[in-house]
């Protein structure tokens, strides 16, 4: 199976999302890198606002940058 993986870094926020091929929905992580460094807590459902926020940032990026994101 082939995953395809972006990440955004926004203050002390870090998201990740893996998606694998032929699935439809993506894993989405998110990680308060000021306290938890080794990023072994997913905060996603804990913090709606901030991966709404880091989406949202992470996808004006992939429209932006033609050459590291895949467009399907």
């Amino acid at each position: 199976t082939r995953f395809r993986t972006a990440a955004l870094r926004h203050g002390d926020w870090k998201l990740v999302v893996t998606k694998a091929e032929g699935k439809k929905e993506a894993k989405e992580e998110l990680f308060n890198l000021a306290d938890d460094i080794g990023e072994s807590k997913n905060l996603a459902t804990q913090k709606p606002e901030i991966l709404a926020d880091l989406k949202r940032r992470l996808d004006l990026i992939s429209q932006n940058d033609n050459d590291s994101v895949v467009k399907e």
